[in-house]
Parts: structure tokens; sequence; C-alpha cells
């Protein structure tokens, strides 16, 4: 009878498995899996808005979020960047292919922020998220380690890139270091999720990744210590296991980090040249570029897709009138977040973007001040997200060369304008 009666409640558990659920589980496994290839949340995504879609015909279910009123403004200048610059452009733009292109990098920004802000809009639902977004990521974060160094082989090819590995690891550092000492208890795991974001993090050798990676670190630290997640002598034993864990894993793959480290050093060296092309790997004629062309549509930009036609004819122009160019080679976006918004939406586009990170990073600021705890632990993971972006966004644009990755970015911004709404809900 104890058998029959077991069955019947896992029957009615799978009943109970309501269009909700089922959304929240596509939409979640979209976000946490992104890194094994765009594919992930391409195939996902459409299956979320049609669960959502599904909800409103059968039970009347809103599509859409709803915005907190201490969000309103954030998410304002969100909807005013993605609208100016996608749209304008379309009478800049050289053809109408290239400026849809364009426009639907956009339209991915806004389905990723909404749907975020739609779909884990509880405190249960984004504990559950954060949980095996943790456990996930962590072991993904070991085997592109493993990838870099070995012959491992891991999905999604652009991962052997060191910039997007990088980026990556700045994206999920946050959340496996501050899960690991908020909410893992055992000394093992802790060490062997931290151990996980620090190896992709090294294995990367990325210098823009580096320093992200080493601000994020010091303001985890601070977070960690503030709140009493560790005590100052545990620290320093966890640092110790640690090194010796990377110096054991160091030994197992024959000693590529420090190979892989001093090559990123080498390059490094440049900057006692004043060798700027050298230092950036040439970003700098291509920041340098992106400028003047932004100027001949400063209020409209050209759209996103439109960068490599445009570099590309312009190159004469660049040798004539940049003292000492030398990227004559093709080149399809400006390898910096900041620019990349400016030649794609002009001058609008750009500050309202940069509006919009500013209020999103007051929202995690007031949400840390809090009494309830959940909020501050996303508020925390958020800030440092934002903060990790914002300096890797110097040199990397996040919306286009890691359009990959970006999903966790969008889920970021999501989180990050939901947070007032719990806060009223104290532990």
């Amino acid at each position: 009878m104890e058998g029959l009666y077991k069955l019947k409640s896992q029957i009615k558990k799978i009943l109970d498995f309501s269009f909700e659920d089922f959304a929240f589980f596509i939409f979640s496994a979209s976000i946490i899996c992104t890194v094994l290839g765009p594919v992930v949340h391409y195939s996902l995504w459409p299956l979320t808005l049609i669960t959502l879609i599904y909800g409103k015909i059968r039970h009347n279910t809103n599509i859409l979020p709803q915005i907190h009123p201490l969000s309103k403004n954030a998410f304002i200048f969100f909807l005013l960047f993605v609208f100016w610059a996608s749209l304008p452009n379309i009478f800049t733009a050289k053809t109408t292919y290239i400026w849809a292109h364009g426009v639907s990098c956009y339209a991915e920004i806004a389905l990723g922020v909404l749907f975020t802000m739609r779909i884990l809009n509880s405190e249960e639902k984004l504990e559950k998220f954060l949980k095996w977004f943790v456990i996930l990521n962590a072991l993904f974060s070991v085997g592109y380690a493993l990838s870099l160094l070995t012959s491992f082989h891991m999905p999604n090819g652009s991962m052997q890139n060191n910039n997007v590995s990088g980026h990556y690891a700045c994206l999920v550092m946050p959340f496996i270091i501050w899960y690991s000492f908020d909410k893992v208890k055992n000394t093992i795991a802790r060490l062997a999720l931290c151990l996980s974001s620090l190896l992709i993090i090294l294995t990367s050798t990325s210098s823009g990744a580096w320093l992200a990676a080493l601000v994020q670190g010091l303001l985890l630290l601070y977070f960690i210590i503030k709140y009493k997640k560790i005590t100052l002598k545990s620290l320093a034993l966890f640092a110790i296991l640690a090194l010796i864990s990377l110096t054991v894993f160091n030994f197992a793959t024959k000693n590529q980090i420090p190979k892989m480290i001093m090559s990123e050093l080498t390059q490094a060296e440049s900057v006692t040249t004043g060798n700027l092309n050298q230092l950036t790997n040439h970003r700098y004629d291509i920041w340098r570029a992106t400028i003047l062309m932004a100027r001949e549509h400063p209020f409209v930009g050209f759209g996103r897709k439109s960068y490599e036609s445009e570099y590309n004819l312009n190159i004469p122009t660049f040798k004539k009138e940049i003292v000492g160019f030398e990227r004559i080679i093709e080149t399809s976006h400006a390898h910096s977040m900041y620019l990349e918004t400016l030649f794609s939406g002009g001058i609008p586009a750009l500050l309202s973007f940069c509006a919009m990170y500013i209020l999103l990073i007051s929202l995690c600021i007031k949400s840390i001040k809090t009494d309830n705890t959940m909020q501050k632990s996303f508020a925390i993971i958020c800030l440092i997200s934002l903060i990790g972006n914002a300096i890797l966004g110097t040199n990397g644009d996040i919306f286009e060369g890691r359009r990959d990755l970006a999903t966790t970015f969008y889920a970021v911004i999501g989180i990050t304008l939901l947070l007032p709404k719990f806060k009223n809900n104290t532990d």
C-alpha cells in the first residue's frame, strides 16, 4: 500500500507540473547551458514564447512582466537603448537585410531581459535557478579549462578563443564564488566550486578578463568578509588549499598554465614602449577607426551589422586620416561595448545605455542594504557582474563578439530590474 501511495504522489506531482513550471525549466536551461553554444537559447526561446502564449490563451496570464516602480527609470532607459540602437538607423544602413540583421541582436537582448523578468519572478525560482546555474557552470568551467590546456573536447569552438573564455569566466565567477561562500557549508565542495572558477580565468590568459576578474575578486572578498561568510583564518587556509590544488592541476597538464600566462605578460610588456596597437592586439586602431566612422552619423548610427562593410569601405580613409594606422584587414565589430553602441545607434543610444547601466548599479547598491537575504545575495552577484562587464566592455562587446554567452548578461539585467520586487519579503 505504501508503494502505491508513493506512486500516486509521483503521478500527482507530474500532473501538477504547470505551464509556468515548464517555462521556468526551459528558459533556465537556455541561460544555464548557453556556453554550450548559441543553438541552446535559439532553440529553447521560441518554445518559451509559445509556452507563455499558451498561458495567455488558456489561463489569461500575462506574457509581459510587471515593472516595479523603483525599476521604472532603469527599464525606460533600457527600452530607449534598444529602440534607438536598432530602429532609426534603417535610413543609414546600406541594405534592409543588414539593418534587419542588426535589429535581431537587439530583439534578442529585449527578449532575454523580458523573459527573465517574467519567468524568474519569485524568490523560489531564483533560488532554484542559482543552484543549478552554479553546479552546471562549475562543471562547464572545468571542462573548458581542460579543453584549453589539453586535447579534451567540449562543444562550442568559440570558447577556444581566449577572450571568449575569459569573458565567460567573468560572467559566471560572481555566481559561483558568492554561492559557494553563502550557501555551501562543506569545505571540500566550497573549494571545488571556487577552483572551477579560478581555473577558467587563469587558462583564458586574457589580460582584460584578468583585470576584470581581479576587481570582481576584490569585491567578492569584501562582501564575503563584511557579511561574515568566512573568518580571516579560514580564508588564509582556503587560499593555501587553492594554491596547492592549482599546483597539482598544473603538474597534471604538463606546466601549461605558466606558459600561457607568460605569453600574455609578454604582450603586456609593450606598455613600456608605448606601442598601443601591440598592447591592445590592434584594438587601438579599431577604436580610432570606429570613432572616425561614428562622426558621419552621430545621432542615428549605422546599425550593428553595418560595421564590417563600413570598416572595409573606409580603410583608405583610415590610412589617410589616422596617424600610424595599421589595421588593414577585415574587422567585424568595434571590440568595445561602448564604441559598438556609439557606431550602431549614435550618441543617444550610448547615453541611454550608460544611463541604464548606472541606474542598474544603483538598484544593486540599494538592494544590498535591505534585510532580505535573497535580495541581498542577488544584488551582490548582479553588482559584481555589472562592474566586471563594464570593465570588459572597454575591449570587448558582450552583445556582438560574445553573443553565445550574452544570455547570462541579459539575465543579470533582468534580475537586477526584479530586485526591488522582493524588498519587503524579509527572511
